[in-house]
């Protein structure tokens, strides 16, 4: 777990360090990516030669180089951190980049927190079938996202999964109602609505946790802010 609380602070209060696969982070990767294969390559090409292109020494290279790279992507992971971190006191919670606080939420504001999730459809940096989860907590000068992903498994294990709503992709959505629109959809329709602005927010600004960190993030804002997480 990444969270620490912070020196000469109130137990209850901690650090989540956040974005743990940060831009430099990447492009590092990228770049040592590229360096290693060409190294490699080089070498397989001088262990075996070829006439014309030497299509085992490049799949040689390509591969080594994929396997040495993740190897480092593991090691700087736990070592080299984005500078961004959530804080949460009992008084507030606010997001830190390099000292300089980037938003924040005091207790006696007017936030309402959105919880939600979705299902990774496409394979990408994140598994196919893995979960998103999220909470937004939106006050009126500034709003805070975390979120983090979660295998099947520890997604059926979490106790508070119900309490997510689920947003489904637009081409799942129901089409238009034949039947006059009731008080109840109109008011799902706008939560909708709502909880798509905060996904295109996460997507821009949102701060990425540890699995373990946002569980334990979001029992904290539960506990120091019952106000503000009342599911309804």
């Amino acid at each position: 777990m990444s969270s620490i609380p912070p020196k000469n602070s109130p137990q209850n209060t901690a650090i989540y360090h956040v974005d743990r696969e940060h831009g430099n982070l990447r492009l590092v990767i990228l770049l040592a990516f590229i360096g290693l294969w060409v190294v490699i390559g080089l070498i397989a090409g001088a262990i075996f030669s070829s006439d014309g292109l030497n299509l085992l020494a490049i799949l040689i290279g390509f591969f080594g180089a994929y396997g040495l790279s993740e190897l480092i992507n593991r090691r700087l992971k736990t070592s080299w951190r984005s500078g961004r971190v959530i804080e949460v006191t009992t008084n507030t919670v606010r997001v830190i980049k390099h000292g300089v606080n980037e938003s924040e939420l005091l207790a006696g504001q007017t936030v309402t927190p959105l919880f939600w999730r979705f299902e990774v459809r496409k394979r990408a940096r994140i598994p196919k079938g893995w979960w998103m989860y999220a909470l937004g907590l939106e006050g009126d000068n500034a709003v805070i996202t975390a979120y983090t992903f979660l295998s099947p498994k520890e997604a059926e294990a979490y106790t508070l999964t119900p309490e997510f709503k689920l947003l489904e992709g637009k081409k799942k959505q129901p089409g238009k109602q034949q039947h006059p629109i009731m008080e109840t959809t109109l008011r799902a329709a706008g939560e909708e609505r709502r909880l798509r602005a905060a996904e295109e927010f996460r997507w821009v600004s949102g701060a990425e946790m540890t699995g373990a960190d946002f569980i334990r993030f979001v029992e904290q804002i539960k506990a120091e802010f019952p106000e503000w997480a009342s599911f309804s």
